[in-house]
């Protein structure tokens, strides 16, 4: 089937995306996108050595800064012997 004239269509964009792909692939972005997070790759800048040795420090940023897990990972990096 089609559509009737004045027949109103629903679109789906998909489950989780970004504003970078909202904006890419649909020409929008949502206030306050729940989805709108970045993963960083911070090992490289940290310790070059530990990072061409294939290790990584992965952190995912959003609006109100790192996820809970990302934090936890931040702290056992920075942490020292006395903390852990």
């Amino acid at each position: 089937g089609g559509f009737r004239p004045g027949e109103q269509v629903c679109i789906n964009y998909g489950e989780e995306r970004s504003n970078d792909a909202l904006l890419q692939y649909y020409g929008f972005v949502e206030e306050d996108n729940p989805h709108d997070t970045y993963e960083l790759e911070l090992l490289q800048h940290l310790d070059a050595e530990a990072s061409a040795a294939g290790e990584a420090l992965r952190v995912t940023l959003g609006r109100g800064g790192p996820d809970e897990a990302s934090m936890a990972t931040l702290r056992d990096f920075l942490a020292d012997d006395e903390e852990r």
